[in-house]
């Protein structure tokens, strides 16, 4: 709109700021108030709260929420969106913690269907538990990885995730682990795809760059 000089263009802006700035104090505010967590180094590192008001990981505080798997709130559905709807900078500190702690902790509780937690340490953590295309991180929108230049995660993420959803049927994708839930669904076909092709190419504005993996 500001492109074709619309006259409200300017108003909306102003807005779309404002709002910009109100989700980032939100953020902030319960991220303050949430305990820090533990990555596998030893350190300790402030969390990233996936809800408002949901002082540290959501199946903590609701726990019978949604069959039980409310986990999968501040795993697929967690605050990486705000990276990807670059609230936060892709290669900001808090970015690279929140990925830090995904793949330490936040990745190996059970998973949906299969993938019990004494198996974890032989999946290397690289896949979410409940939807593995869902999560923007590893595998999701692995966007992230290739903007931060984290190839080798990026490969890891990508094939384990081809291997433990494929159907060996017809070569579709199914949507959990171990044959569960729907098979050739909309979503991880086309989440597979858009991987596959952000592998060998990433559009950054208007630059268009190869990747020789």
């Amino acid at each position: 709109m500001a492109a074709t000089g619309h006259p409200d263009a300017p108003a909306l802006l102003a807005d779309a700021k404002q709002y910009h700035a109100d989700l980032l104090r939100a953020y902030q505010w319960t991220q303050a108030r949430c305990p820090v967590v533990p990555l596998g180094n030893g350190t300790w590192v402030p969390n990233h709260p996936a809800m408002l008001d949901i002082f540290g990981n959501v199946e903590e505080m609701v726990p019978a929420e949604d069959a039980n798997r409310s986990w999968a709130y501040s795993v697929e559905i967690g605050t990486h969106h705000m990276a990807a709807n670059r609230l936060l900078g892709s290669n900001s500190a808090e970015v690279a913690r929140m990925m830090d702690y995904l793949e330490d902790h936040q990745f190996l509780p059970i998973g949906l269907g299969d993938y019990p937690e004494e198996t974890e340490p032989q999946r290397t953590s690289s896949i979410s538990a409940a939807l593995p295309r869902s999560s923007r991180i590893t595998p999701g929108m692995r966007k992230f990885m290739l903007w931060r230049d984290d190839v080798k995660p990026f490969i890891r993420s990508y094939f384990n995730a081809v291997s433990s959803l494929v159907n060996e049927e017809n070569l579709s994708f199914w949507e959990h682990f171990n044959n569960g839930g729907g098979w050739n669904k909309t979503h991880e076909t086309g989440w597979f795809l858009c991987q596959t092709a952000t592998m060998f190419v990433t559009e950054r504005g208007d630059d268009c760059g190869w990747h020789r993996l």
